[in-house]
């Protein structure tokens, strides 16, 4: 018989505050039983301190935890030095547009070794792959998270993604469901609504195959489709979860909701009634990624419910049977970081792509006087985790250096003043080339002014940009440019970056996501 205080706890995915379990935490743990909990970076502090908190949690919770992860690799990763930092999708995805059988290998290649580095600690969930579509450039939340846009192309590098974490010893999660490439508008701020004029059916096709694939987990988004439900996000509809998800997909495994402390969800729905509907519509588990209090609430109201056997709580046992076929997989073979740094490195430089070099300008021979012009970088979503400027001017300049530059680093602001961009155009009046770095130049005005001026003043200028690939679109239509994308900014991508403009290897990626000038 189930036990339905236990299942109310198992139907909870929480975050914890810090990197050892407090009495505070231990007696939230105590009294909520979550069946997982999502670590973040305020939980690492080294490989072996996350050991020891993952032991403290089963010690508290008992073996069955789920510990998971947003371990995506590019934007969003979670162990910055600790393990291996892959490129991320769309450097993937830049990869296999060119050539997909090699595109495809790396990318089992990295679901294989990235898992088994996480299942090394004890980790059971990477909250990955992101599938969405990169069709659009004002989608602020996806960006180079996405494998870009063509579905053909997403679906098979997830199912490599999906294949090699299963190898690994790692479930993978498949995000964010049905695909919100059309979104424009960052979930964590607010509510993306996509009308009902979108065909969702290309933003399926990668989650079908993600499933035949063997993934056991899907997370769906906080996102209102109104050719699907004119007026509920999928996290709140069943139309989505019920009718699309598990009928028509077929899918009987766990269906868990993104982070329910998310824009889209605080801003426009209570937080008790988000629970409800969200259990209505077909979710297993309840993501609640931060506070200690909503933590509290929601475990009593999740036993409320099932001990009072409301409707909205849905059938315990056949929760309980979705819940029990994701069980904690045994650890494979162990960790090999030489052979991952080595593919990292193997995605990074094969993704590299000059997108057009109207002028001729790479590459950069040795000897010339080159001045690189920095954005400082900040997060632009909320989950990202940028590295600090100062760091990505060393990966990069050493690089540049070591082909033998004259090179000069300016560092602006992440939104460069007019004045700022004056100094800079002074100082490299002289200069045969200005490297114009970017990092959000599609969503900051004040970034694309920047961009657009030294575009326009500066005749040996070459768009960079290192974060967004979408930040092309912002390059003056009447004004010859050079652009050459990195798909990231994390060094192995910015060392390539480096030997791709200094001529040391060839621009190998292509670009898997189609660009309109703004």
């Amino acid at each position: 018989m189930t036990d339905l205080t236990t299942l109310a706890g198992r139907r909870l995915w929480i975050g914890i505050p810090g990197p050892t379990v407090e009495d505070s935490t231990r007696a939230l743990l105590e009294e909520v039983r979550p069946g997982g909990v999502v670590l973040f970076r305020r939980n690492v502090r080294s490989l072996d301190q996350v050991r020891e908190l993952i032991a403290a949690l089963h010690e508290v919770l008992g073996s069955e935890l789920l510990i998971s992860v947003d371990h995506e690799g590019g934007l969003v990763t979670r162990f910055h030095q600790e393990l291996t930092v892959f490129p991320g999708n769309m450097a993937l995805g830049a990869v296999a547009y060119r050539e997909p059988s090699m595109g495809e290998h790396l990318a089992e290649e990295q679901g294989e070794l990235s898992a088994r580095e996480l299942r090394d600690l004890g980790i059971h969930v990477n909250i990955a792959p992101v599938l969405d579509l990169a069709t659009r450039g004002d989608n602020p939340g996806i960006t180079i998270r996405s494998f870009g846009a063509p579905p053909e192309l997403v679906e098979k590098l997830g199912v490599a993604i999906v294949k090699g974490t299963l190898r690994g010893g790692v479930h993978p999660v498949l995000k964010h469901f049905p695909g919100k490439g059309d979104a424009t508008v960052d979930a964590h701020l607010d509510l993306p609504v996509i009308d009902d004029t979108s065909d969702q059916a290309p933003h399926l096709r990668p989650f079908q195959h993600g499933l035949k694939a063997g993934a056991r987990i899907v997370m769906t988004s906080h996102v209102i489709y109104r050719a699907m439900d004119s007026e509920r996000p999928a996290t709140l509809s069943s139309a989505v979860v019920t009718d699309l998800l598990r009928g028509d997909l077929g899918f009987d495994g766990i269906v868990v909701t993104d982070d329910l402390e998310m824009g889209a969800m605080q801003k426009h729905y209570g937080f008790e009634a988000a629970i409800r509907d969200a259990s209505s519509a077909g979710h297993d588990v309840f993501c609640i990624a931060h506070d200690p209090e909503l933590h509290h609430r929601a475990g009593q109201l999740l036993r409320e419910g099932a001990q009072s056997g409301a409707e909205w709580f849905g059938d315990p046992t056949e929760i309980t049977a979705r819940l029990d076929s994701v069980c904690v997989l045994p650890a494979t073979t162990a960790p090999d970081p030489v052979h991952a740094r080595t593919v990292a490195n193997a995605i990074a430089g094969r993704a590299v792509t000059v997108v057009r070099d109207d002028r001729d300008l790479i590459p950069i021979p040795a000897g010339v006087r080159c001045v690189v012009a920095l954005p400082t970088l900040r997060a632009e979503t909320g989950v990202e985790n940028p590295l600090r400027g100062e760091e990505d001017a060393s990966a990069f300049a050493e690089t540049l250096e070591a082909a033998g530059l004259d090179l000069e680093i300016v560092q602006l602001g992440t939104e460069p003043t007019s004045g700022e961009v004056d100094a800079l155009l002074a100082r490299a009046g002289s200069a045969a080339r200005l490297l114009v770095v970017t990092t959000n130049a599609r969503f900051l005005d004040a970034q694309r002014l920047y961009a657009q001026r030294c575009l326009t003043a500066h005749d040996g200028a070459i768009l960079v940009p290192i974060r967004n690939p979408f930040d092309a679109e912002v390059r003056p239509p009447d004004v010859p440019a050079s652009i050459v994308v990195s798909y990231g900014f994390r060094p192995p991508q910015l060392r390539a970056l480096g030997r791709v403009l200094t001529g040391e290897i060839a621009s190998y990626g292509c670009l898997p996501i189609e660009l309109n000038p703004l």
